[in-house]
């Protein structure tokens, strides 16, 4: 990592491999400790990921857990994938969380787009402002 990354190559600590289509967990034997107040995500390398078909899945490290910090990983090609021990398929990033309080109710305010998925339409255009969030 430079001083200017945002993230940390996250390395396998041995050749393995991912079976055609198929999926495996690597290992790192690396065991972290987030900062209070944040997680680390594991993300793809992009160059990894596009080079090789992999996709990585079940990302998060909370800060309270200790154990070996694994990579899953799917393979979406019709070939097996060798790792080479050390190879970098992968990059942590730690990243700030909110944990506000949360309560259940029993029923929710109605909105114009209400139980609508991603396609619906609008009968008038709107403008969506991004909301400032600051982290401190």
């Amino acid at each position: 990592m430079n001083r200017r990354s945002s993230r940390y190559d996250l390395a396998i600590n041995r050749a393995q491999d991912i079976p055609a289509y198929g999926r495996s967990l690597l290992s790192t034997i690396l065991s972290i400790k987030a900062p209070e107040g944040t997680y680390a995500r594991i993300a793809p390398r992009s160059g990894a990921a596009f080079r090789k078909g992999i996709l990585i899945g079940a990302g998060v490290v909370d800060s309270d857990y200790r154990g070996e910090v694994q990579i899953l990983a799917f393979n979406i090609t019709d070939q097996d994938i060798f790792l080479q021990k050390h190879e970098c398929i992968t990059q942590i990033i730690l990243e700030h969380i909110s944990t506000p309080k949360v309560m259940e109710v029993d029923d929710l305010d109605t909105t114009i787009r209400a139980k609508d998925g991603a396609e619906m339409e609008l009968p008038y255009p709107i403008k969506i402002i991004p909301e400032i969030i600051t982290v401190g």
